[in-house]
């Protein structure tokens, strides 16, 4: 199982990547107050809880991060890492890459600042709202980057081909993601535990004769709030529970890849 954190930064006075609240009478000019303070809050109170709930249980985590969350909310980022987290590129703020003047400078920016506050460069990258250009996998390859979780296509890693040379996609989902689940479907609490737990079991039987990946998406201020935060204990603690499974990041899965899967041609 891929539990992925995303840790995300949207600039205040900026359009909401999305809301929960729609704006009164529509008029969706900004500041918008309401639904930046609730991400806000999964920054300052849900992310120390669901590191917690995750430290507790043993748990190693993903954190999929903007970039300027290093210097906007640099007390998150710091117990992120003591926790050990394994950080992916998630652009610079929770913008589009189809929005960008330059992707290929977006994706320059995001790893430059996470390798400048972090001391290590990312490997891996996922898309702010899984969005790309045309040539996005080609970018990101020219930058150094060796895994994606846009192409959300199979339950195990696949290599894609690009002009400058080969990018894994790990698995990623829609599905077991708690913006679907909740933010969008709003469905009633406990769905995306059940979710996980159906995925779960009906993996395993296929799993015996080949590993599957089950991807979690994950956001501190729809799971990391107080009524939720035991749903992220409960899938957690089912996880550890059952037999063949086990809980691992991003890097260390692409890592294992690599080595099952040498294929043609390296991804140093």
């Amino acid at each position: 199982m891929l539990p992925i954190l995303n840790v995300e930064h949207w600039p205040f006075g900026s359009p909401m990547p999305r809301t929960l609240l729609t704006p009164p009478h529509g008029a969706a000019n900004g500041p918008d107050v309401a639904n930046f303070t609730w991400v806000e809050y999964g920054l300052r109170c849900g992310v120390p809880r669901m590191v917690a709930v995750a430290a507790e249980l043993g748990v190693p985590l993903t954190a999929a991060l903007n970039a300027s969350v290093a210097t906007h909310y640099r007390p998150v980022l710091d117990l992120l890492l003591a926790h050990g987290c394994d950080i992916v590129a998630h652009g610079v703020v929770q913008r589009s890459l189809q929005l960008s003047d330059d992707p290929a400078a977006t994706i320059a920016e995001s790893l430059d600042l996470l390798e400048a506050a972090t001391g290590t460069r990312p490997l891996g990258w996922l898309g702010p709202g899984m969005s790309q250009t045309a040539d996005t996998p080609e970018l990101l390859v020219a930058a150094g980057v060796r895994f994606n979780h846009d192409w959300m296509l199979d339950d195990r890693p696949v290599r894609l081909a690009t002009a400058n040379g080969p990018l894994v996609g790990l698995p990623y989902t829609l599905e077991c993601n708690d913006v679907p689940v909740y933010a969008i479907g709003h469905q009633p609490d406990g769905q995306l535990a059940a979710r996980v737990a159906a995925t779960l079991d009906a993996l395993a039987p296929e799993a015996v004769r080949n590993p599957l990946i089950v991807p979690i998406g994950l956001h501190p201020h729809l799971m990391g709030v107080g009524h939720r935060i035991a749903e992220w204990r409960a899938i957690l603690t089912d996880a550890l529970a059952r037999p063949g499974v086990r809980i691992v990041t991003s890097t260390e899965l692409y890592h294992w890849y690599i080595d099952q899967q040498p294929g043609d041609g390296p991804l140093p």
